[in-house]
């Protein structure tokens, strides 16, 4: 499961107590309230880290490392 490691707490994402439903809402409420620019900077952090660790030409790059 990759996507919980592009997940970072407070950037990209945000965790919360697994079947705590107040505790999910509360942090909805925080993303919810965010701004504009705070948003924008959140898509560019996570858009970032997924091209940066995730994307196929980085796959390809460590496959590559690999088997050389």
């Amino acid at each position: 499961m990759p996507e919980f490691e592009a997940v970072i707490d407070g950037e990209t994402g945000t965790f919360f107590k697994e079947g705590n439903t107040h505790d999910l809402a509360s942090k909805i409420d925080i993303w919810v309230s965010k701004t504009e620019d705070e948003k924008a900077k959140c898509r560019e952090i996570a858009r970032k880290t997924i091209i940066d660790s995730w994307s196929v030409d980085y796959q390809i790059k460590l496959l590559s490392q690999v088997l050389a």
